[in-house]
């Protein structure tokens, strides 16, 4: 059965009168102040995804694996823009403040700069991504970027220099930009280093979250532009792409549950009887072997995707797996070599060639001291 999320269309609707709404009185008839009512009802999306977020992150094994940890601070952040964003509105309508730039909302609009840069970094590790500067390529793009962006925020905001008469703004003035550059910095690092092994169902899910966080710096960069600047309005163009971001991340966060959906699906379709009596042809030594390298295997992807992982393990021919991660029983009925070839592929429908790097480094845990049966990485 197709996944179907009442949330999507929901979300889907609402983003699409709310734009019919911002054309309107934007191009032709408005009252005044509607911008100001613009802002708090698209702001209802954050807290819409959010709450959406925090159901989701537990089903992928809570603040225990790195896929539950990047939900839950994506969801987080949506919660602090939405607080922020009532924070905005009562200064506009209860205090009569057109534009308050710095102010209260802003503690919140600032802490998702650190939510989402934690966010993105565990995704990445998630993928298999070790975000490092031992390989030539890897200096070019964390040097590089980084570099082009820092430009780009002197060019645009610190080039008239900044007003250290008021502490206040001036630490927003100077952390907004400099924090989005480093944001964005590492989104594109990631993106950069995991789009070639980056595969299976997760691809378009975490370069969709990718996707959906360059919305979200681009709307705060024409935003801080327009407020430094002094032409900022409320419900103008800053806001309709806000507008887009908060519609295109609890959709990036609905595609997780989709993907969820459609793993555990499969997994009860193709559920495996595995053998009881067994004509291995190894040795029980050699069996043991391959039974840490699994079980090890299992505990490292249950660190990343939560249950799925001995879910998926399960639907290995010849592969028993009972007990928790903390108590994992292993019992192999076959040949140890293809039973740990089939896990892998199992995996690889999740993140494709990225498990693999995280598989061998796994083995390569359990054959640290184990020099006469390296030859099992070979196989990978």
């Amino acid at each position: 059965m197709p996944y179907k999320s009442k949330l999507f269309i929901f979300l889907t609707f609402y983003f699409a009168v709310l734009t019919v709404w911002w054309i309107k009185f934007n191009f032709f008839s408005s009252f005044v102040g509607e911008g100001v009512w613009y802002n708090i009802f698209y702001g209802f999306m954050a807290l819409v995804g959010a709450i959406y977020g925090f159901k989701t992150y537990k089903a992928w094994g809570g603040l225990k694996t790195l896929i539950g940890k990047a939900l839950f601070l994506f969801s987080l952040g949506l919660l602090s823009e939405w607080i922020a964003n009532i924070i905005w509105g009562y200064f506009n309508i209860v205090l009569k403040v057109e534009v308050p730039y710095p102010s209260v909302a802003d503690i919140f609009f600032f802490s998702i700069i650190p939510i989402y840069f934690v966010a993105i970094f565990l995704l990445g590790k998630a993928s298999g991504v070790n975000i490092t500067v031992k390989k030539i390529k890897s200096v070019f793009v964390a040097i590089i970027i980084p570099l082009l962006m820092l430009l780009l925020a002197y060019s645009l905001f610190f080039k008239e220099g900044i007003e250290f008469s008021d502490p206040f703004r001036a630490f927003f003035d100077i952390s907004y930009p400099l924090g989005y550059s480093i944001t964005f910095s590492a989104t594109m690092i990631v993106y950069l280093l995991t789009k070639k092994q980056l595969g299976g169902a997760m691809r378009k899910v975490v370069l969709f979250v990718l996707f959906a966080y360059l919305f979200q710096f681009i709307a705060d960069y024409t935003f801080l532009y327009k407020a430094l600047k002094g032409t900022y309005i409320n419900g103008g163009f800053a806001d309709f792409l806000y507008s887009i971001a908060l519609y295109v991340m609890p959709v990036a966060l609905i595609n997780f549950n989709k993907v969820l959906y459609s793993f555990k699906s499969e997994l009860n379709h193709n559920q495996v009887i595995t053998e009881t009596n067994t004509n291995s042809v190894e040795n029980q030594a050699s069996l043991k072997i391959y039974s840490e390298i699994i079980k090890q295997i299992i505990i490292d992807q249950e660190k990343i995707i939560g249950p799925l992982a001995i879910e998926y393990a399960k639907s290995v021919s010849g592969l028993a797996v009972s007990g928790t991660v903390n108590q994992l029983e292993i019992n192999l009925s076959g040949n140890g070599s293809k039973i740990l070839k089939d896990l892998v592929e199992a995996y690889k429908d999740i993140f494709g060639n990225a498990s693999v790097s995280v598989v061998k480094e796994s083995v390569a845990k359990v054959l640290n001291n184990k020099p006469e049966y390296k030859g099992i990485l070979g196989q990978l």
